[in-house]
C-alpha cells in the first residue's frame, strides 16, 4: 500500500490521520494486519517522523490501531460506519485554531477536575501529589518541566475514572505540548524560573484534596487564560505590560513554591 505525499498547505498530522483512516476503512489494510513502519510511512507521505508518530498516537487513542512493542502497529478494525471522532491532532495552524483549542482544553479539563473533586473523599491523591513534587523539582529546567507538566495533566484525566476523557486528552497532546511549551518559554523569559506555573498546578491539587470543584475549575481556567495571554492577538499586549501576565488567579497568594508545603495526601 502506497500513500500520496502530504499537501504542505494542510495540517500534516491531520492529513496522515485521514489518509490512514480512509485506507483502513476501505479495506486497504485489514484488521489484524500491520501498518508499514514509521520510517517507511514518513518517506511515503513526504513528512517527518514526528508527524507520523503524532498520527499514530491519534489513531491509537481512538482504538483504530494498536501499538505493541515488538509486534508493530496492528489494525484493530473500525467496522463499516464512520467513527464520530475524526482524530484531529496537529499543532494549531493559526491564532484562531489556537483559540479553538484553548476553549476545548478549558471545557475538557474543568470537567475532569470537577468530576475528581466531587468524589474526592473516595480517592487517594498520593500519585497526584508526587507528580506535583516532580514538577516542582523541574521548575528551573524547561524541557524536563514540559515532560512533567504533560504527565501531570494525563494523570488528572486518569483520576476522572472516565476512559473517554482520558482518550480525549491524549488526542490533543500534540497541540497541548506546543501550547505549554510556548507558555514555558515565555514564563522563563520573564521570570527565569517556572515558580508561577507550578503555583497554578498546586492550586489545582489543593482544591482537589479539599473537594472544592469550583476552585479546581478556577485554577484550570487560570492556566488556560494565562495561555491565551501568551498567544495570538493578545500576545503583543501581554509582552508590552508585564503586569498583564501577572499569573491569573494568583492574587493574594505566594508565587514561590518554597514558601508553602506541597498538599497532603488525601483520604
Amino acid at each position: 500500500m502506497m500513500f500520496p505525499p502530504v499537501n504542505k498547505r494542510s495540517s500534516i498530522g491531520k492529513h496522515i490521520v485521514d489518509s490512514l483512516h480512509q485506507t483502513i476503512l476501505s479495506g486497504g489494510i485489514k484488521r489484524g494486519e500491520k501498518l508499514p513502519g514509521q520510517r517507511e510511512l514518513a518517506q511515503q507521505f513526504g513528512a517527518s517522523l514526528t508527524s507520523v508518530r503524532e498520527a499514530i498516537s491519534v489513531l491509537a487513542a481512538t482504538g483504530v490501531i494498536s501499538v505493541t512493542p515488538g509486534r508493530g502497529t496492528i489494525v484493530c478494525g473500525i467496522g463499516d460506519a464512520e467513527p464520530s471522532f475524526d482524530g484531529w491532532l496537529g499543532v494549531a495552524s493559526d491564532d484562531a485554531e489556537m483559540n479553538d483549542f484553548l476553549e476545548v482544553r478549558e471545557l475538557l479539563e474543568t470537567h475532569i477536575v470537577r468530576k475528581i473533586a466531587r468524589d474526592s473523599k473516595a480517592k487517594d491523591f498520593g500519585a497526584i501529589t508526587e507528580a506535583l513534587k516532580r514538577l516542582q523539582r523541574k521548575r528551573k529546567n524547561p524541557k524536563a518541566y514540559l515532560v512533567e507538566d504533560l504527565a501531570f495533566h494525563r494523570l488528572l484525566a486518569s483520576y476522572s475514572g472516565n476512559k473517554i476523557l482520558e482518550k480525549l486528552l491524549l488526542a490533543i497532546q500534540t497541540p497541548m505540548r506546543s501550547q505549554i511549551s510556548h507558555s514555558i518559554t515565555r514564563t522563563m523569559k520573564k521570570a527565569g524560573d517556572l515558580d508561577t506555573s507550578w503555583v497554578l498546578h498546586r492550586d489545582v491539587v489543593d482544591a482537589l484534596v479539599a473537594g472544592n470543584a469550583d476552585d479546581a475549575a478556577k485554577a484550570i481556567r487560570a492556566m488556560v487564560n494565562r495561555a491565551r495571554l501568551y498567544h495570538g492577538a493578545q500576545e503583543e499586549s501581554a509582552a508590552s505590560g508585564d503586569t498583564a501576565v501577572s499569573e491569573p488567579g494568583l492574587k493574594g497568594r505566594s508565587r514561590h513554591p518554597s514558601r508553602r508545603a506541597s498538599p497532603r495526601k488525601g483520604n
